[in-house]
């Protein structure tokens, strides 16, 4: 069985990809009620959630976001997401000297979603 889906929703994200933000595997560490949530990593936008300084979040990435290199979230903020390729993509963004860094990456390559 598969630790993946390919739908949109925290309930098909891998939870492996929280050891890579040193969090528990779990449910209740990646999504309330498969949305998402403050200190939850599925769709976070909030920086100093899991690294001080950081913004990290996980994002079911579609093939025309990827092409467009944005992603668009409630259909109004577009966050920036250069160089992913669709599927599951750890977006991660600094902060002060770093700011404008943005790191896209490819955890679950999918063809289709």
């Amino acid at each position: 069985m598969s630790s993946w889906a390919k739908t949109d929703s925290g309930g098909s994200a891998p939870l492996w990809s929280l050891l890579y933000v040193n969090k528990s595997p779990t449910a209740a560490n990646m999504h309330t009620g498969n949305a998402a949530a403050a200190g939850k990593l599925y769709k976070n936008e909030t920086f100093s959630q899991f690294i001080t300084g950081a913004k990290l979040g996980l994002f079911n990435i579609s093939a025309s976001e990827a092409s467009a290199g944005q992603l668009s979230q409630d259909g109004s903020t577009l966050l920036k997401v250069t160089g992913a390729h669709s599927g599951w993509v750890l977006r991660k963004q600094g902060s002060g000297g770093r700011a404008s860094r943005v790191q896209a990456e490819t955890l679950v390559c999918l063809t289709s979603n």
